[in-house]
């Protein structure tokens, strides 16, 4: 009970700083995004997603491991389009004698403006679940650098509505589905044996499949686009 108190109340207070600390760039928060219902629904589903995590790696992870829990958040910067932000959650056990691999899953929300289906600057969310691996290359040093990859799949929201202004023959669904792929490098901070800090720098290619009602040759009316960007997110590790 300890520890499921402590994990939410890291990723609540992770989510409700960064969420109001940063401005859209019209320079005000987006309210339809940051709505009480809508923050009530993202931060739940997070809670579910990180706690089913936990329960993974610690099932599946070897008795030498060290269970490691993440949250953080920072600016997501798509290829084209306007800045956004994104707010993760991480669990990984570490594996080795040398303890310089860790394998674990990450959930996190993005959100930012991009152009999807040929109209610029429509706003999407993306709700991310992802494999991870960091190869820590120093390790019980007072800064502890990292390599690592992630690959996942995701569950998109779009502005149809912009769409289908724009594009008025297109009937538009509101969601659709990707895939992803990032190379990523950061460094840890450690304090103490328990707590570390840590900031990490991401590039990634992915790419949302969404409905633009419009069937081809072969009968299938999903568009492709690449939502891909740079990431550059800091937060705090906990190690058990």
């Amino acid at each position: 009970m300890a520890l499921r108190r402590l994990i939410n109340g890291n990723i609540s207070g992770t989510s409700t700083a960064i969420a109001s600390a940063l401005p859209n760039r019209k320079g005000h928060i987006r309210r339809e995004l940051h709505s009480p219902a809508r923050f009530g629904q993202n931060t739940s589903m997070s809670r579910v997603l990180f706690l089913s995590l936990v329960l993974v790696v610690s099932l599946t992870a070897p008795a030498s491991a060290r269970l490691v829990l993440s949250a953080g958040g920072g600016v997501f910067d798509p290829w084209y389009g306007s800045t956004g932000y994104e707010i993760d959650a991480a669990v990984m056990g570490t594996l080795g004698q040398s303890q310089s691999w860790r394998l674990g899953g990450e959930f996190a929300y993005r959100t930012a403006d991009t152009g999807i289906q040929n109209v610029d600057n429509v706003d999407f969310d993306a709700y991310r679940f992802s494999f991870l691996v960091h190869y820590r290359l120093l390790v019980g040093k007072i800064i502890e650098p990292y390599l690592g990859a992630r690959l996942g799949f995701a569950v998109y929201r779009i502005d149809n509505h912009k769409i289908e202004r724009e594009r008025s023959s297109r009937d538009v669904n509101s969601s659709g589905f990707g895939l992803g792929a990032s190379a990523l490098a950061g460094i840890d901070f450690p304090l103490g044996d328990r707590f570390a800090l840590y900031g990490e720098l991401s590039v990634g290619a992915d790419v949302l499949w969404s409905d633009d009602g419009r069937e081809d040759l072969f009968g299938s009316s999903k568009a492709s686009d690449g939502v891909g960007g740079v990431t550059g997110v800091a937060g705090i590790r906990l190690r058990f």
